[in-house]
């Protein structure tokens, strides 16, 4: 059974450059008031210090380090303390408030200032030092990293890390998590890192089901890569379609359809092979 620790982010001693492994430290509230630090190790590298994590693991001694908390998953939360949050702000997570302008807008707004942020952005102008282009600067970057924090959240479910997660918002932007919604399957197409496999399992986690239409396009593409793999330069319309059942449960009608919309759109090609009124897939 999985263990827990929950507590704020404080600092990084060690981050691998694409964030999936990481060394820090996490402060717990004890019930006598005072705080103690803990290490925690595991793919939290792209998280900011300041926010309040809940860690799921196992606790583990270090011959040299001693004890520290591995992390398997986690789920990270906005910061619950005002000095919490003065270092989450101050840390670089949003572009524009260094810590000097973090410390004044926390002084200014206390624990309301993240809600400030996403609500009422306009209000930043009472801190002084924060004019119409920063503030532009500072709203554009809150946008885009609240939509990276909840884009990490699905994409560490599968196993994917931060620099999976900076493919997406580079090639998707602010539509991230709506195209994903849309149809997971363009990840496989369009995002290196990502095949089939993991496309499906981020496909079944947002409800769509074994026969969907997506679905069965994308697994005529990805089997036809495969066959590629193997050496052909196609795949008869029957084995494709004896392949989709038996790998992927996907029926011969869904597959069909798939097929045609494929081929009307030009993202594959068949043609007659030989008098049996099978046909070569391209």
């Amino acid at each position: 059974m999985a263990e827990r620790l929950a507590g704020e982010l404080l600092r990084f001693t060690y981050r691998s450059d694409d964030g999936g492994f990481a060394v820090a430290a996490v402060g717990v509230q004890g019930e006598d008031g005072l705080r103690a630090e803990h290490t925690a190790v595991g793919p939290i590298g792209h998280l900011s210090p300041g926010v309040h994590v809940v860690l799921e693991g196992s606790w583990r001694e270090h011959p040299r380090f001693g004890r520290n908390f591995r992390v398997k998953s986690y789920l990270a939360e906005d910061p619950r303390t005002l000095s919490g949050l003065e270092r989450y702000l101050a840390s670089g997570a949003v572009a524009g408030l260094g810590p000097e302008l973090a410390r004044r807008a926390v002084a200014r707004f206390g624990l309301d200032t993240l809600r400030i942020l996403s609500e009422e952005p306009q209000r930043l102008r009472e801190v002084k030092g924060i004019g119409e282009r920063r503030l532009g600067e500072i709203v554009a970057h809150w946008e885009r990293d609240r939509s990276g924090r909840q884009l990490s959240v699905l994409l560490r479910a599968h196993g994917l890390g931060a620099s999976v997660a900076s493919r997406i918002l580079d090639r998707y932007g602010d539509e991230a998590l709506l195209t994903i919604a849309r149809d997971p399957y363009r990840l496989a197409e369009e995002i290196p890192g990502i095949g089939f496999k993991t496309a499906d399992a981020i496909a079944a986690s947002q409800g769509i089901g074994p026969g969907d239409g997506r679905r069965a396009e994308a697994a005529v593409r990805w089997l036809l890569l495969r066959a590629g793999d193997e050496g052909h330069c196609y795949l008869p319309q029957s084995a494709l379609i004896e392949r989709a059942g038996a790998a992927l449960g996907i029926g011969a009608e869904a597959l069909g359809a798939a097929l045609d919309r494929l081929t009307l759109s030009r993202k594959i090609v068949r043609r007659p092979l030989g008098e049996g009124g099978d046909e070569a897939v391209y």
